[in-house]
């Protein structure tokens, strides 16, 4: 069965849909095919803003207020654990006359096994900085009256590049094929939105290249003969990047 098949096939099971998108990155990992078969199938659907830390407050509720617009829209942080009470609150609310069968959907790393685990308050379902980790449906008892269905984190339709999946963590760094490419779009959203540095080398008037040896030397990243050890310094930003631990709230240090 392909995926979307299978996304209708849950949907119509379920009374609710929750659709998991990165706060970093909202236009590219919100699924307008996803939105409209939900509408289609007269579900109600909510907009979780996940990793929500890893931008600013302004940025974070300008983007809810956005998003409210068309659906009901909740800023989220899995990792700093916020955000539980009011999706819990919403969820109630749904259920208060009936069984309730959420479906959690969304692009691959936008959290949703992590947003799963602490709503439930135990490892439930599987987590992994590893983009499709989660191999086929699995049903989550959250209350008496709510049930969590778990999907696949494999999306289809998406029309960005290598580079863009791997900026919002939709790409593993080993499956590139071309891992500079994706290092330089990491580095050029960093400036677009006003980060100086990174890590210690300043990002500003230089090349990927460039950037790469600087920062492969301020880490210590080097081969024998004290060259710079650029590949390894590459996939250590990317993996980094999707782990989260390069942010903008911290000028990206």
């Amino acid at each position: 069965m392909n995926y979307w098949k299978r996304v209708r096939k849950i949907m119509r099971g379920s009374n609710v849909v929750l659709e998991i998108i990165d706060a970093r990155f909202p236009n590219q990992t919100r699924n307008v095919e996803l939105e409209k078969s939900a509408i289609k199938a007269d579900k109600k659907l909510v907009v979780v803003i996940n990793k929500s830390d890893l931008v600013s407050k302004h940025e974070a509720i300008k983007l809810q207020n956005s998003i409210s617009k068309e659906f009901p829209a909740l800023l989220f942080s899995a990792r700093e654990r916020k955000g539980k009470n009011d999706l819990m609150r919403l969820l109630k609310i749904f259920s208060a006359k009936k069984e309730l069968f959420v479906c959690v959907l969304g692009y691959p790393n936008t959290g949703k096994s992590s947003i799963i685990n602490y709503l439930r308050g135990k490892r439930s379902a599987p987590v992994s900085s590893t983009a499709g980790q989660t191999k086929g449906e699995q049903l989550i008892r959250l209350d008496k009256k709510i049930m969590l269905v778990d999907t696949p984190g494999v999306m289809p339709f998406f029309k960005g590049g290598e580079a863009t999946l791997t900026l919002i963590a939709a790409k593993n760094p080993q499956a590139l094929k071309n891992p500079e490419k994706a290092v330089q779009k990491i580095f050029n959203y960093l400036r677009e939105e006003g980060a100086k540095e990174l890590w210690g080398v300043e990002l500003a008037g230089k090349s990927t290249e460039q950037l790469l040896e600087e920062i492969a030397f301020k880490k210590k990243r080097l081969k024998q003969g004290g060259q710079p050890d650029v590949s390894t310094i590459t996939f250590q930003i990317i993996s980094a990047w999707q782990k989260g631990k390069i942010t903008l709230k911290k000028n990206a240090g």
